[in-house]
């Protein structure tokens, strides 16, 4: 699991390297969010409140993005700040960036707008919500304006759909995804540091079976000795369960789909 799990990363930092060569570079996909039941909690530090975001590749035939790049709301998307019983819609005003290829996004606010509505803000995300990469000069093959409204319209509830379909992965990936919010993104986490993070996510609920499945074959290889950390391990799987329902998506858009 370790090896896997380095492999991933090091391939990750290649391709971002790949895409980097050169001015000509291709805009990269349009990315889908994977709206939550459950808003999630921000974090603030040095001026910043943000989280981790899930989300679905929606174009099989452009490139993935590499980590840091920017994106925007769709004009179907919402989010919500969820601050001292308010409801406020950040959608326009939020910091979009990719994190790891298409599977996951970072989505911040300035701490001072926060911090105007109170100390404990979450975020939101709704369905039909979508990410468009920000126009760069010189992309060799940008974004039309008829390619956003195809691939955030009608493609979008083609993705819609299948998330219904595969509620299970959905689930198990907005577990992870908060697992992952939680824990620090350091190499100073441990096997108690995680099961009481655990007992956070999954407490009033049985624990999704698939997410339940997931966390038990981290916490195997774990005690084998086969990890650095159990986030490592949350964020694998988490990106996994991504590219698999990416690639449903994938099918489902294609004709005959």
């Amino acid at each position: 699991m370790r090896f896997r799990i380095f492999s991933y990363l090091i391939a990750s930092a290649l391709a971002a390297l790949a895409l980097m060569q050169g001015h000509a570079i291709a805009a990269p996909q349009i990315l889908g969010l994977v709206a939550l039941a459950q808003p999630i909690t921000l974090k603030c530090e040095d001026g910043v409140c943000k989280a981790e975001f899930s989300t679905v590749c929606l174009q099989e035939h452009r490139k993935s993005p590499v980590p840091g790049t920017a994106y925007k709301a769709s004009g179907l998307s919402s989010l919500t700040l969820a601050v001292a019983g308010k409801q406020i819609d950040v959608t326009r005003l939020a910091t979009i960036k990719s994190v790891r290829n298409f599977s996951a996004v970072s989505i911040s606010l300035p701490e001072r707008m926060v911090a105007m509505h109170g100390a404990m803000a979450s975020l939101k995300v709704a369905a039909m919500s979508s990410l468009i990469p920000v126009a760069k000069p010189g992309d060799a093959d940008p974004h039309s304006a008829a390619e956003i409204l195809r691939y955030t319209g009608p493609l979008r509830s083609v993705a819609k759909r299948v998330f219904h379909d595969e509620s299970s992965n959905i689930a198990a990936l907005a577990d992870l995804n908060r697992v992952i919010n939680i824990m620090p993104d350091r190499l100073g986490d441990d096997a108690k540091g995680f099961e009481k993070v655990w007992r956070t996510v999954s407490a009033g609920k049985s624990a999704q079976r698939l997410s339940a499945a997931v966390v038990q074959s981290c916490r195997h290889e774990f005690k084998r000795g086969m990890l650095t950390t159990m986030r490592s391990c949350i964020v694998y799987k988490h990106d996994e369960l991504a590219s698999d329902t990416t690639k449903k998506v994938w099918k489902a858009l294609k004709p005959g789909g």
